[in-house]
């Protein structure tokens, strides 16, 4: 899977990872909005449509989700804006204090010290071993 997923990334072309940015509103490595954006306050940002400026980009995504209407891949009651949205409201990161970070370190040292010399692996394979395997794999 690897091999296929780097042969896959050697074969794409720089026009293709350019048109990537550009859609996503970067262009030469700076954000096309970010003056927009700096206006705007965060709440604004993360609820302007994600295809807001490019109608046919608006029109393409509307009608990939009548397909898969049509095809029975979308939950009944469910709307492209339900989906586009699911994780808007998501928590992704916490806030860590200075205390928790401390505790944190004095609770995994305290817990057992001489752990990591027990969890050593003596059954460790071979370099031989390993190549052999990775063969293996590459054959299936």
């Amino acid at each position: 899977a690897l091999e296929m997923f780097s042969a896959s990334w050697k074969a794409t072309s720089k026009e293709v990872i350019k048109n990537c940015f550009r859609k996503a509103g970067f262009e030469n490595g700076v954000a096309a909005s970010a003056s927009a954006s700096e206006d705007n306050n965060s709440t604004e940002a993360n609820e302007r449509a994600p295809f807001d400026g490019e109608e046919g980009d608006q029109a393409s995504l509307e009608e990939a989700w009548r397909c898969l209407e049509s095809d029975g891949a979308v939950p009944d009651g469910v709307a492209l804006e339900d989906f586009l949205y699911a994780d808007s409201c998501v928590v992704a990161t916490e806030e860590v204090t200075d205390d928790s970070i401390v505790q944190d370190v004095l609770g995994s040292t305290q817990e057992d010290p001489g752990s990591d010399i027990d969890a050593e692996d003596d059954d460790a394979p071979s370099s031989r071993e390993v190549l052999d395997a990775i063969d293996v794999l590459r054959r299936h």
